[in-house]
């Protein structure tokens, strides 16, 4: 083989291996990933490790979520061949009930096989009360006119729950609550007077604090959507 060849060849050899070196993103925890229970009242926050098992930089573009219950924090949007980085994740379960509840975080890079990574996580969240319906809404009322509704709160802990006098700060309804300690099991009825003055929109709620030190306060919703006579 002459000179000229082995050059070539050498050259050709060259830019094999640069066309073949490529990043490629892993999640070392799975994409799939269970973050167990959570009460309705607390934020949760779970580190996965994004890992670069390709043999190029990887290069993190951008990272969205599913809704805005669920916020994101990047290390390193950078990583070399075998270098990892941590995505946090933190879920707020305030406006869900108990139940499972799945979301999805959306990792885009460079990675030429896996552009678009998706990473679906699943938690259970828990609720101290159940609440029966979830809040007080006036719909299509009327101005001047005095409505009545009720929710039944449930202690569904396996402790006896005390909860203080109803508060709200809406000069359109009053609030009574004909019981005051709940054993496990046991419900209470809390009744709202609503008599808007006049027509629009009355959003607010009602608060009721508990001695549960995982449940300090519970808040009740009140919609009112009112039109004239």
């Amino acid at each position: 083989m002459d000179r000229k060849t082995l050059v070539f060849v050498f050259i050709l050899s060259l830019s094999g291996s640069y066309c073949l070196a490529q990043p490629k993103i892993t999640v070392v925890q799975g994409t799939n990933l269970n973050f167990g229970d959570i009460y309705n009242t607390d934020k949760l926050s779970h580190d996965v490790t994004i890992k670069n098992v390709g043999t190029d930089t990887l290069h993190i573009k951008k990272v969205t979520t599913q809704c805005g219950c669920t916020t994101t924090g990047l290390s390193d949007s950078r990583l070399a061949p075998s270098d990892t980085g941590r995505l946090t994740i933190t879920f707020n379960p305030a406006n869900y009930g108990a139940g499972k509840v799945v979301k999805h975080v959306y990792v885009e890079s460079d990675d030429p096989t896996t552009p678009n990574l998706t990473v679906e996580f699943a938690v259970n969240v828990t609720t101290l009360f159940k609440l029966d319906p979830p809040s007080f809404l006036f719909n299509d009322a009327k101005a001047d006119t005095t409505y009545h509704k009720t929710v039944t709160i449930t202690n569904t802990s396996k402790q006896t729950v005390k909860l203080s006098d109803p508060q709200t700060k809406m000069d359109v309804i009053k609030v009574s609550l004909k019981k005051r300690e709940l054993k496990p099991g046991d419900s209470a009825e809390l009744t709202v007077e609503f008599h808007p003055p006049k027509s629009g929109t009355y959003p607010g709620s009602v608060e009721l604090m508990t001695d549960h030190p995982a449940f300090p306060k519970l808040e009740i919703k009140v919609y009112g959507w009112v039109t004239r006579k």
